[in-house]
């Protein structure tokens, strides 16, 4: 995929960031956030209708927090594999970012998993990492011998 060629080739995509005395590019780790079409629909009216209280505790946001957690450590752990860990660190960064958050919201988690767990965009991305996973356990398992 597109997305291994780039942790392979040692290269992570860049944001533009403009800021009026310079124009700055830094690198940013790639993931994924899947929503089911009508769930992100209802979130969306509630945001166009001005309830951002209601997304504060929307599920979406604790399903969002778990699909990054699981991208971000199965890219680094590939991204190590093949190699390059400048990239692997770069993923590992953000992870521990976005794990803090998810001790911070850590009840608000444990309220929805159950929903998480039976949402069918979550399951497609946590399938994808654990593939991913276990691609990497054996370029590792590979590069020993």
């Amino acid at each position: 995929s597109k997305l291994k060629q780039t942790l392979r080739n040692n290269r992570l995509p860049s944001v533009t960031f403009y800021d009026s005395v310079k124009h700055n590019k830094t690198p940013l780790p790639h993931v994924i956030i899947a929503v089911e079409r009508e769930k992100i629909i209802k979130a969306l009216k509630l945001w166009a209708d001005g309830e951002e209280v209601s997304l504060e505790n929307h599920p979406l946001k604790a399903k969002t927090m778990l699909e990054l957690e699981a991208q971000l450590e199965s890219f680094a752990l590939y991204a190590k594999a093949v190699g390059n860990r400048e990239i692997a660190s770069s993923y590992n960064d953000t992870l521990a970012q976005i794990q803090r958050l998810i001790v911070d919201h850590g009840d608000q988690i444990e309220k929805y998993k159950y929903k998480i767990d039976e949402d069918s965009a979550y399951q497609t991305i946590i399938s994808f990492c654990d593939n991913l996973k276990v691609e990497a356990q054996a370029i590792e398992k590979n590069s020993r011998r």
